[in-house]
């Protein structure tokens, strides 16, 4: 298991968020700036048309009661004359006092003809006169004076007959206003006139950059928190990373922590962590089972007689024999020894199980075997004590096939009994491998009482006899299937006059041929008894 990179190497979790989130912060006050001027500009411009018309209304309403009429040039409401065009006879001061109190500038119109309108100005920055001239209100020129006797701009006072309404900024001596118009009307409906107010609009501006740039720093100030607020979360989330990192970097090099990985965090971090526990729990409960197997192994290596040749002051007895355990230790175990000068014993058996018990099951049956052959007994005596003895203290439940004989040496005869195993392959001298079929008997450990027939068979020099476990005939290929018994007839019969170690090992290298990738399963043992004929045994019969 391996890791690369430090906290903030370029590729860690607070450098992309550094790279991503920083650009997406300027776009969204971008964004969030333009929407709320522009809302803000929206607002404020129907905010104004509202003062503006309320102003217009209280104009109207301040001067005297009675309609609006216009005779010549002079604009009248009710018997007041509001003013004909001049400044002397322009009605002033009321607008002044409503300019004073509200900011707002108001002024009102007399309808004229068209008649000696001109460009006032050039016309790239000037405007066209219009057919309504200024008769009264609060709007003064540059040098101070009354702007009495000017005109709308044509555009304006089109837009006013057509619309009786207009609102816009208007260039009042290089002053910009936001201005409201409206149409003023007789007793008959006939236009007469109009009344204007108008705005500041840089005043208007200034008091709209001092809002909008509180409402920056608002929203500035807001998103730096937000900023710090996330940046705080991520270190946090780096950090957390970095010890579930270390933490996983440690299990990979074998080593496992004492205590649980803990993370101050409910998110996704805090669920990977309990994650972590549980996985590092399951391989410290696997790495225990390792052991255990390891133990069993090593209790099955230490038990089996791995001395080869077996009896080296007999020339004429050969054995030879092999275990390799499977992945999950069984209790497959083989034996051979001295019962007197005479009689030898071999001994090939299965437990039933895996793992420590098994193991610890296989030596209890390995010893009773040898104990009790050699008192003396026969083989089925042998197995019936046996049985005896395990079924006596057999909590576990588990069981052992068994297969063994005994030779002997002078009758040249061999003593058998199966308790439930495989049959052995026995082979004549100049003939070929047959199975050895002898009556089975119950497995040892799984009933008591049970009673063992023996079989009694001619073994002469030049004959052999061939154990082996299910592991070998019951190895699985790919393809699940069956090495079989068949195949192992034929393969010791093309190498039946091999030594008895190229044998084994020949077999379990076309098992493994066989199998090909599949996974061993089961406990592979096997032995081979050679009643070797001697020299002089050779001449005689040459």
């Amino acid at each position: 298991m391996g890791f690369s990179g430090d906290k903030m190497g370029p590729k860690t979790m607070m450098s992309k968020f550094m790279a991503v989130f920083f650009p997406t912060i300027c776009v969204l006050m971008i964004i969030i700036v333009n929407s709320f001027s522009t809302s803000i500009g929206n607002l404020e411009e129907e905010l104004i048309r509202d003062r503006e018309m309320a102003d217009i209304n209280y104009i109207s309403d301040m001067l005297d009661e009675g309609n609006w009429s216009l005779v010549g040039t002079s604009l009248y409401k009710g018997d007041k004359l509001i003013g004909d065009g001049t400044r002397a006879n322009a009605w002033l001061e009321p607008f002044y006092r409503h300019e004073n109190k509200t900011e707002t500038n108001g002024y009102v119109f007399a309808r004229c003809s068209d008649k000696n309108l001109k460009w006032v100005g050039d016309k790239g920055t000037g405007y066209q006169q219009g057919h309504y001239i200024r008769v009264a209100g609060s709007t003064k020129d540059a040098d101070g004076t009354s702007l009495v006797g000017t005109y709308i701009d044509k555009k304006v006072a089109d837009e006013l007959d057509k619309n009786g309404v207009f609102s816009g900024p208007a260039n009042v001596n290089g002053v910009y206003y936001y201005c409201l118009y409206k149409t003023l009307k007789d007793r008959d409906g006939i236009v007469v006139g109009a009344i204007v107010v108008g705005r500041n609009v840089s005043a208007l501006d200034k008091q709209e950059n001092e809002f909008m740039s509180t409402a920056l720093v608002t929203i500035v100030t807001l998103l730096f928190f937000v900023t710090l607020l996330l940046m705080f979360i991520v270190v946090l989330w780096n950090d957390n990373i970095d010890r579930i990192k270390n933490y996983l970097r440690a299990i990979g090099s074998g080593e496992f922590p004492s205590e649980p990985l803990v993370l101050n965090s409910q998110d996704e971090l805090g669920l990977m962590a309990k994650s972590v526990n549980e996985m590092t729990a399951a391989l410290k409960e696997k790495e225990r089972i390792g052991a255990e197997l390891n133990v069993a192994t090593d209790i099955q290596a230490n038990m089996l007689p791995s001395i080869f040749p077996a009896f080296p002051e007999r020339s004429d007895l050969d054995i030879y024999a092999t275990m390799n355990p499977a992945k999950e230790v069984g209790g497959d175990f083989y034996d051979f020894f001295a019962i007197d000068e005479r009689h030898y014993a071999v001994v090939i058996a299965d437990v039933s199980g895996k793992g420590v018990p098994a193991a610890l099951f296989m030596v209890i049956a390995k010893t009773l075997i040898k104990n009790f052959a050699q008192t003396g007994l026969e083989p089925k005596d042998i197995f019936e004590r046996t049985n005896t003895t395990l079924c006596e203290s057999n909590e576990a439940g588990l069981f052992v096939t068994a297969w063994m004989a005994v030779i002997d040496t002078e009758r040249n005869v061999i003593t058998c009994v199966n308790a439930g195993h495989n049959p052995p392959l026995f082979k004549k001298k100049g003939g070929e491998f047959e199975y050895l079929e002898i009556k089975h008997g119950f497995v040892l450990a799984g009933l008591e009482s049970v009673k063992y027939q023996q079989t009694e068979i001619e073994m002469n020099p030049g004959d052999r006899l061939y154990l082996y476990t299910d592991g070998v005939t019951e190895a699985t290929s790919e393809q699940l299937e069956l090495y079989g018994e068949e195949r192992l007839k034929n393969y010791l019969n093309a190498h039946a006059n091999d030594s008895i170690r190229d044998i084994l090992h020949g077999v379990r290298s076309d098992i493994d041929r066989f199998v090909g990738k599949a996974e061993q399963f089961d406990d592979i043992t096997m032995l081979l008894f050679d009643y070797k004929e001697l020299q002089e045994q050779k001449q005689q019969e040459a």
